[in-house]
């Protein structure tokens, strides 16, 4: 890092005193209902990818907190350190940062020495009592996880970011200089009546090039790498001398710019508020980029990998717990802590539901699928409800006229079909496809009509353009748009595509495509919310909330409100909600006898605060109106 910034000082995890778990759990099931449990459909026997912890320890536990001086980031070689003291520990797990024991230690706070064995650097470790844990307490989960994890390490598998992946069983996709690493997500949980583990698949993708080999096609050269840092606040060296004499790592490229990696918020709270700076020839890029994403080819054979059958899923699970479970390391650890799980998955009774009906317009009704796919069912019936159509424009590069002119045929043809007639459009033409030069011709077309509807065609997936154009539409100027990719127009399953969007086009304007049978005599009203984080600025984020309005739940009120530093809680839901019944109450003649709400992003810790600040604001705001 450049003089002052950390790449030599990172804070450790866990710095944060243990959250205490003393909230009761919010009751899910009124107390007239003995079970949640429906009856409908047929039986049909699953399996889960969970395993049942048959056996663990219950012994009391110490929790501590362990912090080295001069810090040391690599977790091996803390867990090196502190293992030179095994004999003053006792039986320990230790993850880093955490220290579990089953001895109380004295003194507390304990200090020890080691000697680094890289530099003979002599290591002063702090390790400080947080808590005591007990069987029932949430936090002893944590341990078992822990000492799981210990365990999968074991297997020589890569970890990256928090989960392991085996990079001996990586699979090579030459064509694309990629690699695809197979990996395990694990999780020991607290379930209803038993502690389950929980494994999941995830494939990493590894590109073969670095930082450096992106950098060198979008950056200019910089010598700002050759700057000095501070080290152990004493010490001044390059980046070249401090990777090679802490790491034995040679920088080969000595013009490469810098990365720096700024503090999040999180970083912040726990303790690190410097810049963390990184070498771009030893990053490893992962993940795909957008031109990745838009190969086709190159999606195609990834899915052939990631895209498993239920019963390959499941082999690959039970193979890896055999081989976790096998391994002489892993399995003298679970035995130190008498951790043993079953050998089979957990099996459980699901029902397959009967396919709904759907309601297509004038009253015809059709049997849905069981896959859920209605896209066959709608051809060839009327839509729910078509609303007049009678203008709209049309926004494309002029040299894919014939394309559009085409397209807009078919699509006509199309929607014919479903009873939605669409008129000729108002052919708008521009010279190139940058961002400003769209919203320029939305604001001409606004300014001449007033047009139901705007469809704009798009070269390519760019955001900036996407956002430039939804925010002309939805904020500046209220009307519908629909974004079409240029591709779309010549492709040739064009027919299915037209269809797909005349659907879309009718719901915008304020149709309804379909609806079921909804079990209630008086139609209630069914709310649905969530909070959307802005990607740019952090601390701004905002909730949107719609509710239905009728008895085919297929009109809604809609509204949005501005939070305020990032915050998931809404204070202006209750107000929204309000709104909303007073509308239903106007469309309908009567006040919804229920309200049903689906609220998103409520995590872990948050349900009480949910249910004190959100839903009794609301059963007070309306409690005036039901009156």
């Amino acid at each position: 890092a450049a003089q002052g910034e950390g790449a030599a000082s990172v804070p450790s995890r866990g710095g944060v005193r243990a959250r205490k778990y003393d909230e009761p759990q919010v009751p899910t099931r009124p107390p007239s209902l003995e079970s949640k449990r429906g009856t409908s459909g047929a039986h049909i026997v699953l399996k889960s990818n969970y395993f049942k912890l048959q056996t663990h320890t219950d012994w009391t536990l110490y929790q501590y907190r362990v912090d080295f001086s001069p810090d040391e980031d690599r977790t091996a070689y803390r867990k090196g350190l502190l293992r030179v003291h095994k004999d003053i520990l006792g039986p320990y797990m230790f993850d880093g940062t955490v220290l579990f024991t089953v001895k109380r230690l004295d003194p507390d706070p304990l200090e020890l020495y080691s000697a680094r064995i890289s530099d003979d650097v002599k290591i002063r470790i702090t390790i400080k009592k947080t808590t005591d844990l007990v069987m029932g307490d949430p936090h002893y989960v944590q341990f078992f996880n822990i000492v799981l994890r210990k365990c999968i390490a074991g297997l020589n598998l890569q970890l990256v970011g928090r989960d392991f992946f085996d990079a001996a069983s990586k699979i090579v996709v030459e064509k694309y200089n990629l690699e695809l690493w197979p990996g395990f997500v694990t999780s020991i949980r607290q379930h209803e009546n038993d502690i389950l583990l929980g494994i999941d698949l995830a494939n990493k993708i590894m590109r073969k090039d670095t930082a450096l080999h992106l950098l060198n096609d979008v950056s200019q050269r910089s010598d700002s790498w050759k700057d000095l840092f501070v080290s152990n606040c004493t010490e001044r060296v390059t980046y070249m001398d401090y990777y090679r004499n802490r790491y034995s790592i040679k920088i080969t490229n000595k013009s490469q710019p810098l990365l720096i990696s700024r503090p999040k918020r999180r970083d912040i709270l726990g303790g690190r508020t410097n810049n963390v700076v990184l070498i771009p020839e030893l990053c490893c890029l992962t993940g795909l980029s957008d031109d990745m994403r838009n190969n086709f080819h190159l999606m195609r054979d990834l899915e052939q990998h990631t895209r498993l059958h239920p019963t390959a899923r499941i082999d690959k699970i039970i193979n890896f717990m055999k081989r976790l479970t096998t391994n002489e390391q892993a399995r003298e650890e679970l035995s130190l802590w008498n951790l043993k799980f079953a050998p089979d998955l957990v099996e459980f009774t699901g029902r397959l539901l009967v396919p709904e009906k759907i309601i297509h317009g004038g009253g015809v009704i059709s049997e849905g699928t069981q896959d859920a796919d209605w896209t066959r069912n709608l051809r060839g019936h009327p839509m729910y409800h078509s609303k007049e159509f009678h203008s709209w424009s049309i926004v494309y590069l002029r040299k894919s006229h014939r394309d559009v002119e085409s397209f807009v045929r078919t699509l006509t043809n199309a929607s014919a079909s479903l009873q939605f007639r669409i008129p000729p459009p108002n052919y708008e033409d521009i010279p190139d496809d940058r961002a400003g030069t769209y919203v320029q011709a939305i604001e001409k077309i606004i300014s001449k009509s007033n047009p139901q509807l705007i469809m704009c065609i798009v070269p390519n997936n760019r955001s900036d353009r996407y956002s430039a154009i939804k925010k002309k539409c939805c904020v500046d100027r209220a009307v519908p748009s629909q974004v079409v990719l240029a591709k779309n127009l010549t492709t040739k399953n064009v027919m299915s595509i037209a269809t797909k969007i005349g659907i879309q086009v009718n719901c915008k304007i304020g149709g309804s495509p379909w609806s079921v049978v909804v079990p209630f005599k008086k139609p209630v009203m069914v709310i649905g919310f969530d909070v959307c984080h802005d990607s740019t600025i952090k601390a701004r984020s905002f909730g949107a909330m719609v509710a239905s309005l009728d008895g085919s739940y297929s009109k809604y009120y809609s509204a949005v409100s501005a939070h305020t530093s990032g915050e998931e809680l809404s204070n202006d839901l209750s107000i929204n909600v309000v709104k909303s019944v007073v509308i239903f109450r106007k469309d309908n003649g009567f006040l919804p006898p229920k309200l049903i709400l689906y609220r998103d992003g409520v995590g872990e810790g948050t349900e009480h605060y949910v249910l004190n600040h959100e839903v009794e604001k609301i059963r007070a705001s309306l409690q005036e109106i039901y009156q």
